[in-house]
Order: C-alpha cells, then structure tokens, then sequence
C-alpha cells in the first residue's frame, strides 16, 4: 500500500479551506465534512492511485480527484509514495 505525504504548502491550503468554511457558516461542520470526505478519497487512492485523472499542472503530469465537487486534490506517485502537491477549491481555477 502507498503512503501519503503532503507538501506544506498542500497542507497551509487545506487547513486555510477548512478555516475558511468555518468562519464563513459559523461552523465546523461543512469543514467536517470535507475532512471526512478528503480522509474517504485519500484512503481509495492510496489502494489504487490511477483512480485520479492524469493532468498537466505547472508543467508537470500529475493526478488530479475530486472532493465534493468542490474541490480538487493533485498529487504525484513516487515509488510507494503519494504526494499530495495541492488542494485547491474550485472556485480558484481558471480552466
């Protein structure tokens, strides 16, 4: 089984989301929901990576799934190692 790995600038983000949303509704509860969901989706792909979609980011080729149709995790497999490079809302991207 792989192993995950966030950067820190993954992790400033998603923390920055979950923060986000509880200022924002006055409550932990939709960031609740988005912890639960992204714990879901990580564990899936840590059974079987390819569940994500091969995209370009920043010139590199990297995976990319979806959390709650909102939001996006992108990640790289390095050996047995999943890294998750970002977590973005989707209100942030400019397709």
């Amino acid at each position: 089984m792989y192993e995950i790995k966030w950067t820190k600038r993954a992790n400033d983000k998603y923390i920055q989301t979950l923060n986000f949303w509880i200022e924002h509704n006055k409550s932990a509860e939709y960031s609740e929901k988005i912890k639960r969901e992204t714990r879901r989706v990580l564990s899936l792909i840590k059974l079987n990576y390819n569940l994500g979609k091969k995209v370009e980011l920043n010139n590199e080729k990297v995976f990319q799934i979806f959390v709650l149709r909102k939001f996006r995790i992108y990640y790289q497999v390095k050996e047995k190692l999943i890294i998750i490079i970002a977590f973005w809302s989707n209100s942030q991207i400019k397709e």
